[in-house]
């Protein structure tokens, strides 16, 4: 038995690397979701975590869960950082911090 409770995630919708819209409420009745929230790339923790997730990412789509990764980077670098290191999953450049501040997320 694990300690998390599920709960209704708060409503965003953002371009993902590759410029598709992804609106969370999408995934509802469909697919649990983890979101990830990063500091960054040029931190090694932030670029070990990912790599650890892409590695895990099977495991994951087996218990019907799609990872979106949200980061501070500017759309552009984040797309640049997502295709070159092959990331599997959702990621999404949130430079102004709009879906970080939404959950409380520390961004400083």
């Amino acid at each position: 038995m694990n300690n998390f409770e599920p709960f209704t995630a708060l409503e965003f919708s953002a371009a993902d690397s590759e410029g598709r819209l992804v609106k969370l409420s999408d995934f509802k009745g469909i697919k649990n979701v983890l979101l990830v929230f990063n500091r960054g790339f040029q931190w090694p923790y932030c670029r070990r975590h990912m790599a650890h997730l892409r590695q895990d990412y099977r495991e994951f789509v087996d218990r019907d869960t799609e990872i979106i990764a949200i980061g501070p980077e500017d759309k552009k670098s984040f797309a640049q950082w997502w295709k070159e290191n092959d990331m599997p999953f959702i990621g999404i450049g949130d430079p102004q911090h709009l879906i970080a501040d939404l959950y409380g997320q520390q961004t400083k």
